[in-house]
């Protein structure tokens, strides 16, 4: 039988099909050998537009990618933000047109709650900041009084004061900011203007200070040169990181009080004071008068007493880890053989200390350094 050819190929395409079925197979391989060199020999240029290389065609495509990304993003931000919602607001709607769809407005509900909300709040705290700022200014306006009974009562005031706590202050731009909205519904904590506002009424009085009730106030960081406190009570009191460079606070009661790191600087009077189970670590307070004071398991690690006057101080139970006693006063010291932990201690030069504690000291991990090299060695 002969084949026939299909009616959807010409005469002159199967007269090429029938003269390629009679060509040599070696020519048909030469024919394809010579067309596979002139497309290695052809630049590089096929499929990119004319005159551009294949780099600059590749950053073309990336910068395309990157166009159709940017406005597909635009676009979804546009259909979905509400603003296109917006926009059809202020066009007469065919609402009856077959194409006719309504945008999404979900985004601006949700915004519009939380603006609600965020002005709820703010009021919240507003109203509960209002009051307490008002019962320290009407604290604050009678303590210009001569009647020194009255005035210590309107001061004994001021740490319950500080202790008032109000909402948290909302963030709009939470978490940019501080505290996210539903917080400020929740919870509620001692608020820092408050503080601020307490510390600098005590600031401004610090003169007239003596025999005060200020138990579990917050003096933390507060600026109180040459304060007179005399024989003020002070349980529980913060003075970590204050300023009380020639203060006077002899005979005040520090009982649990929190003085880490308090600059007592030179010449500050802390005589016959009582710093039961205070905290006293990385205290400064070298020359300091401590004559006399009662340490009664208090912790004096790391705080410096160099030629601090410590005279008749009571060290029952004290921990005097890697303090710096060195030139200190020790003349008349109580309960030295009770102290907690004399590790690290530096005790060179001391003076006048009782008969056998130097030896008991060293026993006990106490160093004798020169006081750089002292520093060193324990840092």
């Amino acid at each position: 039988m002969v084949p026939t050819t299909p009616g959807w190929v010409s005469e002159k395409s199967s007269e090429k099909i029938g003269a390629s079925a009679r060509t040599p197979v070696w020519i048909l391989v030469l024919r394809a050998n010579m067309f596979k060199r002139r497309i290695k020999a052809f630049p590089q240029k096929s499929n990119s537009p004319e005159g551009m290389s294949i780099e600059e065609f590749h950053s073309a495509q990336v910068f395309r990618s990157l166009y159709r990304l940017a406005k597909t993003i635009l676009r979804v931000f546009w259909n979905y933000s509400g603003l296109q919602h917006v926009w059809e607001m202020a066009h007469f709607e065919k609402v009856n047109a077959l194409d006719h769809e309504r945008s999404p407005s979900l985004f601006l509900w949700v915004f519009g709650i939380y603006a609600a909300l965020f002005g709820i709040a703010s009021s919240n705290y507003e109203t509960a900041l209002d009051r307490a700022e008002n019962r320290l200014s009407a604290v604050a306006a009678q303590l210009a009084t001569d009647n020194q009974r009255a005035f210590k009562k309107l001061f004994a005031q001021i740490p319950r004061i500080q202790k008032i706590k109000t909402p948290l202050q909302p963030s709009l731009f939470y978490p940019f900011e501080e505290h996210f909205l539903l917080s400020s519904f929740l919870y509620r904590e001692e608020n820092q203007e408050i503080l601020e506002w307490t510390q600098e009424i005590i600031e401004t009085w610090r003169d007239n200070l003596a025999g005060v009730n200020l138990a579990g106030v917050n003096l933390a960081k507060a600026e109180l040169e040459k304060a007179n406190l005399v024989g003020a009570i002070l349980y529980k009191a913060n003075f970590s990181r204050a300023w009380l460079q020639e203060a006077n606070l002899s005979g005040a009661r520090l009982w649990r009080a929190n003085l880490s790191e308090v600059d007592l600087g030179a010449g500050a009077n802390f005589s016959q004071a009582e710093f039961y189970a205070a905290n006293l670590s990385r205290a400064i307070m070298p020359r300091a008068n401590l004559s006399g004071a009662n340490f009664w398991r208090a912790n004096l690690s790391n705080a410096n007493l160099e030629v601090a006057n410590l005279s008749g101080a009571g060290f029952y139970g004290t921990n005097l880890s890697r303090a710096n006693l060195w030139g200190a006063n020790l003349s008349g010291i109580r309960n030295w053989k009770n102290i907690a932990s004399m590790k690290g201690a530096n005790i060179l030069r001391i003076e006048s200390s009782p008969e056998g504690f130097r030896a008991w000291a060293l026993e006990r991990g106490a160093v004798e350094m020169d006081p750089d090299m002292w520093k060193r060695s324990i840092n």
